[in-house]
């Protein structure tokens, strides 16, 4: 078995959870981030992981926070590493900032894009943003930076070929997609 690619002494408090991962601080300047879906699902959800993140690369460069994926243990487990930052949850308020706008505006006309030629659908909510209560849903796997930036912490597929053990994530992901293109509908139109 390969060794972890990873000091669990260097592994710090929790700093967050959502529907997809734990997240730990790291040596100071790093997280670390455990997905659910890899632990359940192993070699199907470390799969997942790099097709998505690849994805992400492709579509939302400059958006996508730079993430060091680590594999081992015969692909059946990884971690990701991520640079820390401050930041926040976006919102609608923040569309009245000029510079957020047009980001956010290139954020959802590359997910258009995306639609089109590979079918896919980017988690835009998070968990946090599809259960959120209405009208303020928030856009939990974008955030804001200090200076006004936008970011994608989590770059993840509303999509899945599902193993046996894995029908209730299924159902839960179809549930997800059709909620999220109500909300983008709904309270999103305008952009």
């Amino acid at each position: 078995m390969q060794q972890r690619p990873y000091d669990r002494a260097k592994v710090g408090r929790v700093i967050g959870w959502g529907g997809e991962h734990l997240v730990c601080s790291y040596e100071g300047n790093r997280v670390i981030k455990f997905s659910w879906h890899v632990f359940f699902s192993r070699r199907w959800g470390v799969k997942k992981l790099l097709k998505d993140y690849r994805i992400g690369e492709t579509y939302f460069a400059p958006y996508l926070l730079p993430t060091d994926i680590r594999v081992w243990n015969n692909s059946n487990s990884a971690v990701e590493f991520q640079p820390k930052v401050n930041c926040r949850t976006f919102t609608k308020n923040d569309l009245l900032n000029e510079r957020i706008m047009s980001q956010i505006k290139d954020i959802f006309s590359c997910h258009t894009r995306m639609q089109q030629e590979i079918h896919k659908s980017f988690d835009i909510f998070g968990l946090k943003g599809l259960i959120g209560r209405l009208p303020h849903h928030e856009l939990s796997n974008i955030m804001v930076t200090d200076d006004d930036k936008l970011i994608i912490l989590d770059f993840t597929t509303i999509d899945v070929k599902p193993q046996w053990f894995e029908w209730p994530l299924l159902l839960f992901l179809r549930w997800a997609q059709r909620r999220q293109e109500f909300l983008l509908k709904k309270y999103w139109s305008e952009i």
